[in-house]
């Protein structure tokens, strides 16, 4: 992190050129960084203007963070670390800004899936390749996912929704990865082919400005299944 310019570093350190002003605690290292007392009369958009200027950037400890770009906007974000012999969760990612998500717990070099959730409903995924000393990473405009549709079971279900009845659904089928299917219903009901006879958390969207969902954990589906009237809520 560069000091900032000196003329600005010494106006902030003026004695009585501002009005005196409480420090969060969290703000001191970067005071220091400074060379100006965190006890002193540096007011918090002297500071601001001091990271503008000097162009550097302010890293959270020990985080990783990824922007998506584009317009749509992204409600959540999970990473799938790289298969292994220990079969490892995936990450869910906070929230640090609009389409800015980060995690605070150490990635490991290699290729992990980014999933994302976007408010109108839609999934999103992409291969990003983590790389040692790097943390930000500034991703384009990510396209829906799309999977060959493999033969399976299907899935059947007639629809009770809170609010309008949907056009279609999204159904996610969730095991070691996430298979995404696109359903119309028609007369309240859909049906749509599992990619493979297995065990899967299902998850029915009805997609929207307010996506609904039903959830379904431990759902098998070793034959044609029809799991009756669901409510999407």
């Amino acid at each position: 992190m560069r000091a900032p310019l000196p003329w600005l570093r010494a106006l902030a350190a003026r004695p009585g050129a501002f009005r005196r002003l409480p420090v969060a605690p969290a703000l001191r290292g970067l005071f220091r960084g400074f060379g100006v007392s965190a006890s002193g009369p540096l007011p918090a958009f002297c500071l601001v203007v001091a990271l503008v200027l000097s162009g550097c950037e302010y890293r959270p400890k020990n985080a990783t963070i990824i922007r998506i770009g584009g317009k749509r906007v992204i409600d959540s974000a999970t990473l799938t670390p790289p298969a292994t012999e220990e079969q490892r969760k995936p990450l869910r990612l906070k929230i640090m800004d609009e389409n800015t998500f980060q995690t605070n717990t150490p990635l490991a070099p290699g290729t992990y899936r980014l999933r994302l959730r976007a408010s109108d409903g839609l999934y999103l995924a992409r291969d990003l390749a983590i790389e040692r000393e790097k943390w930000f990473y500034d991703l384009p405009e990510i396209p829906a996912e799309s999977h060959e549709q493999a033969v399976g079971p299907a899935l059947s279900a007639g629809i009770f929704p809170e609010g309008e009845m949907p056009g279609e659904v999204v159904v996610l089928f969730i095991a070691d990865d996430v298979i995404i299917r696109r359903a119309a219903v028609n007369a309240g009901r859909f049906s749509v082919r599992a990619p493979a006879a297995g065990t899967y958390r299902v998850e029915i969207i009805a997609p929207g400005q307010k996506p609904r969902v039903w959830i379904r954990d431990g759902l098998k589906l070793g034959a044609d299944t029809d799991v009756g009237l669901i409510n999407i809520r």
